[in-house]
């Protein structure tokens, strides 16, 4: 029989939880940001579509794109903020040893500043995960050349979010 999710999770990946949220409403979160994002927001059109998570814009990018904030609240109270600029956490809230609420995420009050500045704070995905050697690859006989971001390679996808 195989593992679910979580077990293999909990097994293979370093021993790291968020307060009150399952991997599995993460995973949810991180799959309707992205879908969004890809889909100009097909995914979930307005506040209520979804239980639990709300969409609102947040803002545009340079180039006119609009950046759009899901929140995803649960029963403890604890809420996650991700923007479809790379699925960006801007916030996190969580409680603290004594029961208050923190955001405890790193991050900026708008798009612009996430554009501008280059630590990616909050990123929690690009194009593809890890570094591609030389900016390239090839798949079904195409070679694919790709924006040199970590030295003559390829990191985390690119230059530009999502």
């Amino acid at each position: 029989m195989l593992d679910s999710p979580e077990e293999v999770m909990s097994k293979h990946v370093v021993k790291c939880r968020i307060p009150s949220f399952g991997l599995t409403a993460l995973v949810s979160l991180y799959v309707i940001c992205v879908s969004g994002a890809l889909l100009g927001g097909a995914v979930v059109k307005d506040e209520t579509s979804v239980k639990g998570i709300t969409k609102e814009s947040w803002g545009t990018t340079r180039s006119g794109q609009t950046v759009d904030r899901y929140t995803l609240v649960n029963d403890y109270g604890s809420i996650l903020r991700v923007i479809s600029l790379g699925a960006t956490a801007t916030e996190l809230h969580v409680r603290d040893r004594n029961g208050r609420f923190a955001d405890v995420v790193l991050g900026y009050d708008t798009v612009a500043e996430f554009e501008v500045n280059a630590p990616y704070f909050g990123c929690t995905i690009g194009r593809v995960a890890n570094r591609i050697s030389n900016a390239r690859f090839e798949l079904n006989g195409v070679t694919y050349k790709l924006a040199r971001n970590f030295g003559k390679h390829h990191l985390h996808g690119g230059v530009v979010g999502l």
